[in-house]
């Protein structure tokens, strides 16, 4: 979807960046180099205030959207034009998060944080093991999957038992979520980590791995 679709036409809002090169991006190849340029060049024109305003809207109908699963996920969505450049948080900082959580839990929201496909966690609950396999899109997301422990009864990748006696899928995982998020919805949240800083794929899925309390 490109930028300009967003308003469908609405530029009553906007101030220049109806005028500028970003109109014609698509949201998803849009980074914060290019944000970051737009407002540069409004200032040199006088327009810097405008261009930031103009950046806040087009975030905020950027989320909209992703949150309605409109576009997919674009971590410039935790972008402030309006304060200078936050440092990302350390992905560890994320898999932290998770740590009140019990493992099977960890593992479903890693997971569904760390595929690049748009699942909801309501969508990650229902996934049998061969869904979750083809949509393990990344090395740590492979090893989620390879490490899920599998019951011959229940048709989920991801499940738990309960009064360690009965094996059920994982009921009220978006609650679970919501008690660690900070507030945040699951696709800011998901942005946020896909904006995270890390240090090399394979150390990346380690953490992550660990965090899921799977051996390496």
């Amino acid at each position: 979807m490109q930028v300009s679709e967003l308003f469908m036409g609405d530029c009553q809002s906007l101030a220049v960046l109806n005028k500028s090169k970003l109109w014609q991006l698509d949201t998803s190849k849009l980074t914060t180099i290019n944000l970051i340029s737009f407002i540069k060049q409004a200032g040199i024109d006088g327009f810097e205030y405008e261009a930031r305003q103009d950046v806040l809207v087009l975030l905020e109908r950027m989320l909209d959207k992703m949150v309605a699963g409109t576009i997919p996920y674009n971590p410039i969505v935790t972008y402030d034009p309006a304060q200078p450049r936050r440092q990302p948080r350390l992905l560890g900082e994320y898999c932290t998060d998770l740590i009140e959580l019990s493992i099977p839990r960890r593992r479903a929201i890693l997971f569904a944080l760390e595929t690049d496909l748009d699942l909801t966690l309501d969508d990650v609950v229902e996934l049998s093991w061969r869904a979750a396999a083809e949509a393990a899109t990344t090395e740590a997301s492979r090893r989620i999957v390879m490490g899920l422990p599998r019951h011959l009864r229940l048709p989920y990748a991801f499940w738990e038992w309960m009064d360690h006696a009965r094996a059920m899928p994982l009921v009220g995982l978006q609650a679970s979520f919501e008690g660690i998020s900070g507030g945040k919805s699951f696709p800011e949240y998901k942005a946020g980590y896909k904006g995270a800083l890390r240090v090399m794929p394979e150390a990346d899925a380690e953490l992550v791995a660990l965090q899921c309390g799977l051996q390496l």
